[in-house]
Formats: C-alpha cells, structure tokens, sequence
C-alpha cells in the first residue's frame, strides 16, 4: 500500500522562541533562558538553548522526566543537546545547582512517520491489522473511510516499526489515515483502498413452504459480521451466526417476501426468501389470449381488455389476480386494472423486463368493487389496459 503526506502546520515555527525573559542585568549570576529552538524540530538534531550563565546548567530535562547531561557548551550564553529519538513534546527544564528553570513554549518535533505496508489487505472486521514502517510510535489515531477512529490506547502493541490494532466490524472500505500526535499534526493518507470484507451468500435463494415456528438456517461467508436480520416487515428477529451460517426462527405473523441482512458496518444485503406454506392452491386461468397493450391505445385499438364479472364469482377473499406478462425491451412497462366504469384499483410499473408477473390480492373492499360497478350494458368486472406489456394470460388463485 502506497502512501501520500499531508502536513497540517496548526502554527508558526521559527528558529527560537523567546522563553523566559529580556535580556536585562547582564552582570548578573542568574541563570536565564532567553531562547530555545529549533522549535518544531526533528528527532536527532541540535537543540539550542540562548541565555545568560548557562555554564551552570547540569542537565536538561525533556518532557517525560528524560534527562540529558550530554551538555555541549558553546559559551556562557549558548548550550546544545542532541533530541534523543524517542523524545516528547512538551516543556523543558534547564536544571543548575540553586535550581531549575522551564521553557513557557512548548518543544514540538517534525514526525518523519513513513508506511511501509498495511496487511491482510482485505482485512475481516475483528481480525488482527499489522503495519509496518517507521516512527510509527508516534501514531495517535489510525482513521478507517474518514468514520472510524482507532486511537494509540487501543493499539494491541507499538514500536516504532510496526503497530498491530484490532480491525473494527463497524469499520467500511475506503482509504486509510494515520495522524500523528504531534504538535505539528501530520497525516499519512493511503493511495489505496483498504478493503472491509463483508457477509454474503452465493445467491438470495428461496426456501418455500415455511410456516411460523419453522427454523431457516442459510449458508454463507463471513456470516459473524451480521448484526442484524431483517423481515419483510422491516422488524427485527432473533438470531445466531457462525462464519458460515445464519440461523433464525419464523415468527408468527410472518409474510411472504426478503429477509435481509444488516453489517455492523451498516451495510443492507439480500439473505433468503421465504414462502409460506399455502397448502392445496388452484391456480385458475380466466383469459389465455395474448394481449399487447401497446402504447395506452385504447380498447378498440387493442390497448385494454376485459375480464368479467362471473369469473369472480366463487372467489374468496384473499385470492390472488395473477398477470402473466413480458415487457418490451428498452419500454417502460406500465399495467392499470380498472373497475367497470374504468376507475383505478390498482397499478404497476417497472423498466425491468426480468419480471413476468404481477399479483393484485383481492381484498374484500376490491372484490366488492369489481362485482357491484355496473357500466350498464355489459357484465364487464375489470377493464386492463397499460403500455410496454404483451400480457399472456390472467388466473385467480385461491
């Protein structure tokens, strides 16, 4: 994985900074710091420290209590030490035989973090994510599609070569940030993406004839990222999952149609579709001649028919008008089922020629309707017209 570097500069640097004090009552014994720096700077270099009796100074204390007595002085008014790598940010202190004194600005540093790889790429949700480079003690916050943070504290362990972090299941594909926890903010980006893997089946394959109570269990991989199942409903329901299986319970009250499932990264996918068992059904037709609809033409023209009254008679509530159909390639499919005045009850739509049927359930209110609306001179019970549609056959099912 390759890797570009921003630097975010959160302040003005320069070679010192003033510290302590003017350079006032130069004959006197005290020890003063008038100016250190550079500041930012890198691990490793020179740091300089500008003042007055200097020569006193016995050791240097860097943030973290480290001590330095590796003093090279220069004069009674300049002294240097070299940063040492694993140096911090913060206030140095200047210690002397009747005291100490601190800096009133902070010493920051340049972080030089360089990425040399970051594996497994793709990486599973839970698993183990190892990078390797360099100065990479001083990452604080690995940042995963600009959503999900992974901060130094939760770092499974760090050396300046290599940081190994629990990859979060919340966490998406996407590019990769490393910020530094530097006061001169840095931040690694990757050029490419690190891929989250995700649960899946090989298809969304039907299991038909269930009824409440039933158990459906679905093969699949990665099935321990599913946080969620959803019915048709668009609740809920209890669950178990293991790599390879999901295992769920029908509820009572369930409907025919997709069960989905939910990432804990949020992603929604098809899992099965499940059918309930109807028990004996007919399935009966009631026009078998091909209908092209055309273009909204109009009965005369061929763009609508009918389908009367006693072929509704003997239905039961809760039967089935089933409309088998192909649409025009490139056409939008369009199919309105009127009453016999040519009022809608209901009305369908798709661009997808991959769909061959439609299923209107008819309903008490609906059944009512075909068998009451008289248009006074035929047994007419439903009028079909629509556009983009050869319908080939209509039955009731029941």
């Amino acid at each position: 994985m390759t890797f570009l570097m921003t630097l975010v500069y959160l302040s003005v640097s320069s070679l010192f900074l003033v510290s302590c004090e003017d350079d006032e009552n130069d004959n006197s014994s005290e020890v003063v710091l008038l100016s250190f720096g550079p500041s930012p700077t890198y691990r490793g270099e020179e740091l300089r420290f500008i003042g007055r009796n200097l020569d006193k100074v016995t050791s240097i204390i860097l943030p973290g209590e480290m001590e330095i007595t590796d003093i090279e002085q220069v004069s009674v008014r300049e002294i240097k030490i070299v940063t040492p790598q694993d140096a911090q940010e913060g206030y140095v202190k200047l210690v002397y035989p009747d005291g100490e004194l601190s800096t009133k600005t902070l010493l920051a540093f340049h972080d030089p973090i360089e990425i040399d790889e970051v594996s497994p790429n793709p990486v599973k949700g839970g698993q183990t994510l190892t990078i390797t480079g360099q100065y990479l003690n001083f990452v604080h916050d690995v940042i995963f599609a600009d959503r999900d943070t992974v901060s130094s504290e939760d770092f499974l362990s760090v050396e300046s070569g290599k940081i190994e972090l629990v990859f979060p299941k919340v966490a998406l594909s996407g590019i990769v940030k490393f910020v530094n926890n530097s006061y001169v903010r840095v931040e690694l980006e990757s050029k490419d993406v690190l891929e989250a893997i995700l649960p899946s089946v090989d298809e969304v394959a039907i299991q038909d004839k269930k009824n409440p109570g039933d158990v459906i269990t679905v093969e699949g991989h990665n099935l321990d990222l599913v946080e969620s199942v959803i019915l048709p409903t668009g609740e809920s329901v209890d669950f178990t999952a293991t790599t390879d299986l999901i295992t769920f319970t029908l509820p009572e009250g369930f409907t025919d149609g997709e069960v989905k499932m939910v990432s804990f990264s949020g992603i929604e996918e098809g899992l099965v579709y499940v059918k309930l068992d109807q028990g004996d059904v007919e399935e009966t037709a009631i026009m078998e001649e091909t209908r092209d609809l055309g273009t909204w033409t109009g009965e005369a023209d061929g763009g609508a028919f009918r389908l009367y009254k006693s072929s509704f008679q003997d239905v039961s509530v809760g039967a089935i008008l089933k409309f088998y159909f192909t649409i025009d390639d490139g056409g939008w499919g369009q199919l309105q089922i009127n009453h016999a005045n040519w009022g809608q009850i209901a009305f369908f739509e798709s661009g997808d020629n991959t769909i061959k049927s439609y299923e209107l359930e008819l309903t008490s209110d609906i059944l009512n309707t075909i068998l009451t609306t008289n248009d006074g001179w035929s047994d007419t019970g439903v009028i079909v017209q629509g556009q983009d549609i050869i319908v080939s056959k209509v039955t009731i099912i029941q």
